[in-house]
């Protein structure tokens, strides 16, 4: 009798898991058709699943993830990013912005199946005031694109890292840390103001005199508040000059003399060296 009972209860309670996934699977499907309806109506160009190329569009950076993106958009300006965003949130469907998409958990497509990534990369608009110094540059540019404009431009620098392929949304939502940090700070030091598409699809202008609370957030979070389509950084003039220097050392050391060698790179970094020096010690 207990028997009987044990397998009634156990096949009930799987019918309910194969119930519950078959629901779930529709809500999703639901949620896809009605976000994809929408961005049919906006005139940005979209890819699918039916796509040829959204295999390409959505494989991330990192080969361990695999997502699928419910859609991928490839927006020109802030208000067909607003266009997209009100789609998203009809259809009650997760949104992230992908800049370089070199997110090594891949949250450049939503860390998740079924979000929209709204991609960046046909928004790569940069200018400098040469009065001020102030550059504004569009989320799509990487930070080659940056470095080089503001130098060819004024011969003027921003501090961050040093992969020029890099995105500059999410490097400078989540830092920016490079070489010339120890003079300069991080790149999301020098934003001055953010040109922001929030949840709803309101377009806005962070900065410390408006929308101060948002310009707080995004510096460190950008993503769980909004899409940055536009940062404005504070721009230094460049180092006339450079020195770059090194020590190699054998493969061949002991234990111990590594040991002292990496405690002494240690010691003198802890020494406070001028901040026109940067150290990097690089080990394998």
């Amino acid at each position: 009798m207990f028997r009987k009972w044990m397998q009634a209860t156990t096949s009930a309670a799987l019918l309910s898991i194969v119930f519950a996934s078959l629901v779930l699977a529709q809500c999703e499907f639901g949620s896809t058709r009605i976000l994809n309806s929408c961005l049919a109506t906006t005139g940005v160009q979209t890819m699918t699943a039916s796509s040829s190329g959204y295999a390409d569009a959505s494989r991330a950076f990192n080969r361990r993830f695999s997502y699928r993106p419910a859609s991928i958009v490839y927006p020109k300006t802030k208000d067909q990013v607003s266009l997209v965003v009100k789609c998203a949130a009809a259809a009650k469907a997760p949104v992230v912005a992908r800049s370089g998409g070199h997110s090594y958990a891949a949250y450049g497509l939503g860390g998740q199946d079924g979000a929209l990534v709204v991609d960046l990369s046909s928004m790569k608009s940069i200018s400098v005031d040469q009065s001020t110094g102030l550059a504004v540059s569009q989320t799509g540019n990487r930070l080659g694109d940056l470095a080089q404009y503001i130098w060819d431009n004024g011969r003027r620098a921003l501090p961050h890292g040093t992969c020029p392929y890099v995105g500059t949304g999410g490097h400078a939502a989540y830092g920016g840390f490079g070489l010339y940090g120890r003079t300069a700070g991080l790149l999301l030091d020098r934003v001055v103001s953010a040109e922001v598409v929030t949840a709803n699809g309101t377009v806005v202008t962070a900065s410390a005199q408006s929308h101060s609370d948002l310009f707080w957030a995004i510096r460190g979070a950008a993503p769980s508040y909004g899409i940055v389509t536009a940062w404005t950084f504070n721009t230094l003039p460049a180092p006339a000059s450079l020195v770059n220097y090194w020590y190699t050392f054998s493969s061949s050391l002991s234990n111990d003399q590594a040991v002292k060698i990496i405690q002494a790179f240690m010691n003198f970094a802890a020494s406070k060296p001028t901040k026109q020096l940067q150290c990097v010690a690089n080990i394998g």
